[in-house]
């Protein structure tokens, strides 16, 4: 699978910087907020390395559907990449399903 273009919205989890009191799930379902609502996308992808276990446990929690694997070619690590259609993000976060995210 190629790699997400400009017309194929991304979403790449690096969440390396933790500034104390920020409140990273309300940043995250804000993030999906804004890409389903505001710019009416059908569908977020996002990759992880497969090592990095917070990571894909963030998106499972998130509702990301898992897509495909593949080797960075930049680093050559194997990685994840996952996959949330609008429809199922949108009633995820009009649920509040996504507490603690």
């Amino acid at each position: 699978m190629a790699q997400p273009t400009q017309r194929q919205p991304h979403w790449d989890l690096c969440w390396r910087v933790r500034i104390g009191g920020t409140d990273w799930a309300a940043r995250r379902r804000e993030v999906l907020r804004y890409a389903f609502e505001t710019l009416a996308l059908e569908q977020v992808t996002a990759q992880a390395a497969a090592r990095n276990f917070a990571s894909l446990r963030i998106l499972a929690k998130l509702g990301f559907k898992h897509i495909d694997s593949f080797i960075d070619e930049f680093d050559g690590e194997r990685c994840e990449r996952f996959a949330l259609d609008g429809d199922i993000g949108s009633s995820l976060l009009a649920s509040n399903a996504m507490p603690g995210c």
